[in-house]
């Protein structure tokens, strides 16, 4: 009688570590080898100081991976990806770097197992001074114009006599162009991106004298101004014109 209550005890234990078993991670026993406990990831918890900040600003974000029975889980390789990079971008280190107002969603994955962070980038007061950037120190950076490239908001042009800047991460690194008097669009410029974010840079320029007017295209952003996309808009003869500043618009755009 004894014996078959042991065995229907040992039956019963074993029953409910099979059930179990779907619950926790092992290895398929052998004869040698009893049943094993893997750990794998089964939870991803992220830990952040702020929920909030502001653009141009860094929060780091932490990782922290558990197995079935709630261990922590150390060295354990995490994918970081942001639902927009233009609010705010992430390396594979958790560092966020925000750049645009917005709400964007910041998504932590290791191997099957992920979880989100939702990260506010806002304006902590109603009015806000941004950093001042300096662009050049020559002195000579007057008539300026700033325009955004509206494919590309993080895409920044800012012309000025002689010059042209363009920047690709919303102002904290600048390139520069130098124009040229001949058919160059060179002094009193104004800039405009088109709804296809080809850049416009409008000003005097000479050819060699008088003053016309001439309009040059950049498909890079700003990067590079060639030749072959200069335009003159008013090339006046000699002694019958002296073309000042004047302004663009460009259809579309408010």
């Amino acid at each position: 009688m004894q014996k078959n209550i042991n065995k229907l005890l040992s039956f019963f234990f074993i029953f409910i570590f099979l059930i179990n078993c779907n619950k926790i991670d092992v290895i398929k026993p052998t004869p040698e080898k009893p049943y094993v406990y893997v750990p794998k990831p089964t939870k991803i918890e992220i830990v952040a100081d702020l929920s909030k900040i502001e653009p141009w600003q860094n929060l780091l974000l932490i990782a922290n991976v558990f197995d079935s029975l709630g261990n922590r889980m150390l060295n354990q390789v995490i994918t970081w990806n942001s639902s927009d990079s233009l609010i705010a971008r992430i390396n594979q280190n958790g560092l966020v770097t925000s750049n645009l107002l917005g709400e964007v969603v910041i998504n932590a994955r290791c191997e099957s197992i992920f979880t989100s962070y939702n990260l506010s980038v806002k304006n902590n007061n109603a009015i806000t001074i941004s950093k001042i950037v300096l662009l050049d120190s020559l002195g000579e950076g007057a008539e300026t114009t700033v325009t955004l490239n509206p494919r590309n908001p993080l895409n920044i042009s800012a012309s000025a006599n002689w010059t042209n800047y363009s920047s690709f991460d919303g102002g904290r690194s600048w390139n520069k162009n130098n124009f040229g008097t001949d058919g160059q669009a060179m002094a009193d410029p104004n800039v405009n991106f088109t709804q296809d974010g080809v850049l416009l840079r409008q000003a005097m320029s000479w050819a060699p004298s008088p003053r016309g007017i001439v309009i040059q295209k950049s498909t890079d952003g700003g990067m590079t101004f060639p030749m072959s996309q200069a335009y003159w808009a008013y090339k006046p003869e000699n002694g019958k014109g002296n073309a000042d500043q004047g302004f663009m618009t460009v259809k579309g755009l408010m």
